[in-house]
């Protein structure tokens, strides 16, 4: 049990991304860049909230989720790629339980 205890781990999976996982200053931070792009058609901004063709007011940017999700995307390819070299160190000697010998 002690031998077991001192046992080199592999490395750990990283969970994937999502929006939730974002900070509030970087959410604030892409809010604010998408003040200087162009409203998809038919939106527009009355000083208060996005207003769509249909009347509908939201105070979100029409196009901020996309971004956030674009945003999220990038970070989870960095953690995909983590993923699969710490499942391939996992499989390396070095990390197997050693079998049993004379007992």
């Amino acid at each position: 049990a002690t031998v077991e205890a001192c046992r080199l781990r592999p490395p750990q999976l990283r969970a994937l991304w999502t929006t939730a996982d974002l900070s509030p200053e970087e959410v604030s931070g892409v809010e604010l860049a998408l003040q200087m792009v162009e409203l998809p058609p038919g939106c527009y901004f009355n000083g208060a909230s996005y207003v769509d063709v249909d009347g509908n007011e939201r105070r979100e940017h029409p196009a901020l989720s996309a971004r956030l999700e674009e945003i999220v995307a990038g970070y989870n390819v960095a953690v995909e790629a983590w993923n699969t070299a710490a499942s391939a160190a996992a499989a390396l000697p070095i990390f197997q339980a050693p079998s049993v010998r004379g007992v």
